[in-house]
């Protein structure tokens, strides 16, 4: 169980707004004008007395143009920090042991299905094509971090947007996140709210926090760092 009771919660929480790579892609390979931005993303973290975080991310884009898939990638392993925090005893670094997935929703709120490994099929660039009603789960590594994608392909053939807003969620569990310092004094949970792997700002972003009801906490036990 999570002893928080007696000790000061600190919540660093990072919300980067405009560094990454993007987040869609598409299928085809002709040339043609398409566009997109995030219209908003709702996080909801759940901070459970066993000391696991339940993760829920709403991420709504708004196209303009044909687009085919979105994926998340949640990053696992930066190890440009790793290097960082060995190099320098006096970092506040956060990490975990492992997430699991635990739904994936489409734009109407329906649950989609895992598909199994061994079933995924791949277009001529060597991407992952599932069925509309499925989602995929994948490693990828570029030798800097390593991240688990949650790829929905919403539509092999492609949908033609009007400046559409069109959704997916995700709900993971996360492991081994929740930092004990007791000499401190305090307990710390360290996390990403906002993920940085994109090329476009937020229009609107919501966080929500929700830690055990014996938890005592002000606005002094919270650090919100940001960029953009």
């Amino acid at each position: 169980m999570l002893k928080l009771a007696r000790l000061q919660i600190r919540a660093l929480i990072t919300v980067l707004i405009l560094v990454g790579i993007g987040t869609v892609f598409n299928l085809t390979a002709h040339a043609q004008y398409k566009s997109y931005s995030y219209d908003y993303v709702n996080v909801d973290i759940e901070v459970l007395d066993d000391s696991t975080v339940e993760i829920t991310e709403e991420i709504a884009y708004r196209f303009d143009g044909e687009y085919h898939a979105m994926f998340r990638d949640i990053n696992l392993e930066d190890r440009a920090n790793i290097d960082a925090c060995k190099s320098n005893s006096a970092l506040q670094c956060g990490g975990f042991e492992f997430v699991e997935i635990l739904e994936v929703r489409d734009n109407d709120g329906n649950v989609l299905r895992q598909t199994p490994e061994d079933d995924f099929d791949y277009d001529s660039q060597g991407r992952i094509i599932t069925p509309p009603d499925e989602y995929s789960e994948s490693y990828v590594d570029d030798g800097v971090n390593r991240s688990l994608r949650v790829q929905w392909v919403f539509s092999e053939p492609g949908i033609d947007f009007d400046n559409q807003v069109y959704k997916f969620t995700i709900k993971y569990k996360v492991y081994g996140s929740i930092g004990y310092f007791p000499q401190e004094g305090y307990d710390l949970f360290y996390w990403n709210t906002i993920f940085g792997d994109r090329e476009e700002t937020i229009d609107d972003v919501a966080v929500n926090i929700t830690f055990p009801e014996d938890i005592g906490l002000t606005e002094d036990d919270f650090t919100v760092l940001g960029q953009g």
